[in-house]
């Protein structure tokens, strides 16, 4: 989420819109009806043993995915990216992905950041001049992190 908005530009969540009557994947279709751009990451993917993994990011990239080959203009302009914890495993479990090109992060939040990073700058073109060096938002996520960190404390201590 960093790199999205260090790369000017603005998430989208099926939760910003409060609708109680819409189903959540229709929230997501509707999002991705509009969306050009689609960055998923996979990495959530593991088991940790206690509880089973969550499939809610395969799904979104698949609808993505179904979506740029089967629409029409401007859908099969739709460009993604797949990010995954590991490209073996990755590769073991979703074989019939075979011909998809994920980018590896191993969970290093700068790696992924940089994936990001990356590819917001080819698809840009001519505007991803506005966007810092990899080195310039390593520093701002450095600066960024222990405020994050707290937030996130701060939000899970309960109310008096």
């Amino acid at each position: 989420m960093f790199a999205v908005f260090a790369c000017n530009l603005e998430p989208r969540c099926a939760l910003q819109a409060s609708n109680s009557s819409t189903i959540r994947v229709e929230k997501i279709v509707a999002l991705i009806r509009g969306a050009r751009w689609g960055i998923h990451d996979l990495s959530d993917m593991r088991s940790n043993g206690a509880e089973a993994p969550h499939f809610n990011m395969p799904l979104e990239y698949g609808l993505f995915f179904g979506a740029h080959q089967f629409g029409n203009k401007p859908h099969n302009l739709k460009s993604s990216l797949l990010l995954v914890h590991d490209i073996a495993k990755f590769r073991q479990n979703c074989s019939n992905l075979g011909g998809v090109d994920p980018v590896e992060h191993a969970g290093q939040p700068h790696a992924a950041i940089e994936s990001v990073r990356d590819w917001v700058k080819t698809e840009m073109g001519d505007e991803a001049n506005k966007i810092d060096f990899s080195w310039a938002m390593r520093e701002r996520f450095d600066r960024f992190q222990p405020f994050l960190f707290k937030l996130c404390d701060d939000t899970s201590r309960p109310n008096p």
